[in-house]
């Protein structure tokens, strides 16, 4: 705004305004409202709106480096909120990148911590009615933690972090590891129905289905990593996660 009294700009509220600190909030607005910039823009016609705007470094680009700036954000707009005695009528929305973004990877994970032991419990119960073996049931559940702690791990040397695409990963990989360890189960206790021991079931369940299982989540991990012929960087980074995670949990369940 224009200070009425030098006639140069100077914000109208914080540090470095120029204004009188003895001058009341309302007319501070007043002055953002009827000023050039902030008619229909900063301060709403009737004056019981306005927009706060916070500059974020380009440079910080993933949810670690943002989610910090956000809550300082936040707490700095809560702490002025709070001098006014908590009143109901001054409250305060959060918008753009940072706050989405924050927004929608704490939800996304809410929701993961939610599904992820109902997907677990399903394919458990499923296990049992199929296989009726705890050790068929174990197997598979130990597969996919370790599957899934390998994947993070991948993604933690890579230097990266989750976003709002790769938070899904641990969902797709658990069927990728039941799906692989549910045709080498079966098999084996095919082959033992057979009349074979331990060793030769086991000898045949890797001839037969290994290389099928191979081709299979080599295919898929080929899928998965197609996407970085997209235009979004975030989609090179699920496809590529996401392809190193299915022939990690290959790896992991067949092993």
């Amino acid at each position: 705004i224009i200070d009425p009294a030098t006639g140069a700009p100077t914000p109208a509220f914080g540090p470095r305004s120029t204004l009188p600190a003895s001058l009341p909030t309302g007319e501070r607005v007043g002055l953002a409202r009827d000023g050039g910039l902030g008619t229909q823009f900063l301060v709403s016609a009737d004056g019981r709106t306005m927009i706060v705007v916070g500059a974020l470094d380009p440079q910080l680009d993933s949810y670690e480096e943002v989610v910090g700036p956000a809550e300082r954000f936040r707490a700095v707009v809560d702490e002025r909120l709070a001098a006014h005695d908590g009143d109901p009528a001054v409250r305060a929305e959060y918008a753009g990148v940072a706050f989405t973004r924050v927004a929608a990877i704490d939800q996304m994970q809410s929701d993961l911590l939610a599904l992820a032991p109902v997907a677990t419990l399903i394919m458990a119960v499923l296990l049992a009615l199929f296989f009726r073996r705890p050790l068929a049931v174990l197997a598979p559940l130990v597969a996919i933690g370790l599957s899934l702690v390998a994947t993070a791990g991948v993604v933690g040397l890579a230097g990266d972090d989750l976003n709002q695409v790769t938070v899904i990963y641990p969902i797709l990989l658990m069927g990728v590891v039941v799906a692989s360890a549910t045709h080498l189960i079966d098999r084996y206790y095919r082959e033992r129905a057979a009349g074979r021991d331990p060793t030769e079931a086991t000898r045949v369940t890797i001839e037969r289905v290994l290389p099928g299982a191979f081709v299979a989540n080599v295919t898929t991990a080929i899928g998965f990593a197609s996407l970085v012929t997209g235009s979004m960087q975030i989609l090179h980074e699920f496809g590529l996660y996401l392809a190193a995670g299915v022939m990690l949990a290959w790896a992991v369940g067949t092993t």
